[in-house]
């Protein structure tokens, strides 16, 4: 063989490998810095019975997504978070996707026709700043059935909005609560959050990008 040929030969094997070079590029950062920004009532706070973490922190975990958990205790749809109202932060959400938890608070507080109102404010404020927008299904009162069927009232209203404006409607799998997961009745402790962030919130967040 030719002593120039050999080396040209070597030469075009390492570009057809891609050898002589680990110049790859780097993978583009991520356009968001949350997959997920949750809003919703005390049932997603971290704060009972010793719990470690909340449903969120545990739906995180469960796909390895990062997520933002604005939560906060006592909170309806229309409601300020910090002083800020709801919907100014869902348009400044650094998230692919908004997130909201309410119902609870919701059936006492404010009118079915207000909650309506509100949730198809959240959805199409979300839809207008770019975020997939998700409703999510509260738990149920263990040991409270009437507040339970008004919680249930205020939910069939919520699906209903959801399919109306193309929401996903994160639905809470049938499960059996009883007080060993929400010892007050209503509010997860740690065996309780990890439940709804595997069981509930993973699944719908699965897909999702940040």
């Amino acid at each position: 063989m030719s002593k120039f040929l050999f080396p040209a030969l070597v030469a075009l094997f390492l570009v057809g490998c891609g050898g002589g070079s680990s110049d790859a590029p780097p993978p583009p950062p991520p356009a968001h810095a949350y997959a997920v920004e949750f809003f919703g009532d005390s049932t997603l706070v971290t704060d009972y019975d010793g719990q470690q973490a909340d449903a969120p922190d545990y739906a995180a975990s469960a796909t390895k997504l990062p997520i933002s958990n604005r939560a906060v205790k006592g909170s309806v749809v229309i409601q300020t978070v910090g002083g800020v109202p709801i919907l100014d932060l869902v348009r400044a959400s650094d998230s692919s996707a908004v997130a909201a938890n309410f119902a609870i608070n919701d059936a006492a507080k404010i009118s079915q026709d207000d909650y309506r109102a509100g949730l198809q404010d959240f959805v199409t404020t979300a839809k207008a700043s770019g975020h997939i927008a998700i409703l999510v299904e509260s738990s149920p009162y263990v040991d409270n059935p009437t507040a339970d069927a008004a919680r249930q009232q205020y939910e069939a209203i919520k699906a209903q909005v959801a399919a109306a404006m193309g929401a996903t409607y994160c639905r809470l799998p049938a499960h059996a609560w009883t007080l060993a997961e929400k010892p007050d009745g209503l509010h997860p402790n740690d065996a309780g959050a990890k439940w709804i962030g595997e069981q509930q919130l993973a699944p719908c967040m699965r897909g999702l990008k940040a």
